[in-house]
């Protein structure tokens, strides 16, 4: 007759979806049953087998993974909502068992399940838990470019995090086309303004529950020369534009769209018009002229192309 020191088994995932096994003997000698045929000689049966993880129920952001381990001699098999290996639809655990959220929220929630191998008996011990994916709050670290063209059409690439296929973005609050790239870029197309003037344009990027929310506000330029603007002086026009702090600007000007000539550049110390005047022009000549703005990081955008046309000189002013 043999002696043994344990006649129970409780197997537990805990907190940190660590698999762990401790065996609870009673403390006194039990006789060793007879093994029935077709169970594995030495091996517990299910009747002594208690299994359950722990905690209960988790929440995962998108796109997150988690690993279950098993110290146990023999095969772990990991299923999601009863699929081996999980689908990207609830997310996908591999045979190590890590186990990463899908993309996309899950209407349902998700159930993991680990089923332990070499078992007597006609089952194996299998425990639960529930995980509800929730979307993450998204932020926006980056805009590329930081100044777009207010007269056509641009694409703009946001750099950040907690960016999801269901994320969207609005500029100055009305949506545009998005395109996800993956969790830390988003591409949207900017449409062009309806008035050719520039304006610092506010983008954010909003993720849906579960979970989710948006971003806080990020400015992009949208650059425009605008309408030259004549002065007292028949020779010398005005440009003005709305440009960011720290920003700053100058204008091109000639004959025809090579230009070749250009005034100096003025910065601006807080968000507002800055005017320009340009000087040097002849007498009853179309020159075009456009605005070069420089953004506080370096990026560089350039307004559309409009043609001024110089005044007369008056006779008082002709010297003799």
């Amino acid at each position: 007759m043999d002696n043994s020191l344990s006649n129970s088994c409780k197997i537990i995932i805990v907190g940190g979806f660590a698999l762990a096994s401790m065996c609870i003997g009673c403390g006194a000698p039990v006789q060793k049953a007879a093994t029935p045929p077709g169970q594995d000689q030495g091996l517990p049966s299910t009747s002594q087998v208690t299994l359950s993880l722990s905690p209960s129920s988790a929440t995962l952001m998108t796109g997150q993974s988690v690993s279950f381990s098993s110290p146990f001699v023999g095969a772990v098999t990991w299923t999601v909502n009863g699929v081996v290996g999980g689908d990207t639809t609830r997310g996908l655990i591999d045979g190590r068992g890590t186990y990463t959220a899908p993309l996309i929220p899950p209407t349902a929630p998700v159930i993991i399940s680990g089923r332990l191998g070499n078992f007597s008996g006609t089952a194996s011990p299998t425990a639960s838990s529930t995980i509800t994916v929730a979307n993450p709050v998204p932020q926006v670290a980056q805009l590329s470019p930081a100044a777009i063209s207010a007269v056509s059409s641009s694409v703009v690439v946001i750099t950040g995090s907690g960016f999801t296929p269901q994320s969207s973005v609005a500029v100055n609050g009305q949506s545009v086309n998005t395109t996800y790239v993956d969790a830390s870029h988003l591409r949207v197309s900017v449409p062009a303004a309806t008035s050719a003037s520039s304006s610092i344009l506010s983008l954010s990027v909003s993720n849906p529950a579960p979970g989710g929310g948006s971003s806080g506000p990020q400015s992009l330029f949208a650059a425009a020369t605008g309408t030259p603007q004549a002065t007292t002086h028949p020779l010398v026009a005005r440009l003005s534009s709305v440009i960011p702090a720290g920003a700053s600007m100058f204008a091109e000007f000639g004959p025809d769209t090579n230009y070749g000539f250009r005034t100096s550049a003025k910065a601006a110390s807080s968000v507002g018009p800055v005017d320009l005047l340009v000087a040097g022009m002849r007498a009853s000549k179309s020159y075009h002229m456009r605005l070069h703005f420089v953004m506080p990081d370096s990026t560089e955008a350039v307004g559309e192309d409009e043609v001024f046309t110089t005044g007369d000189v008056p006779a008082a002013r002709v010297p003799p």
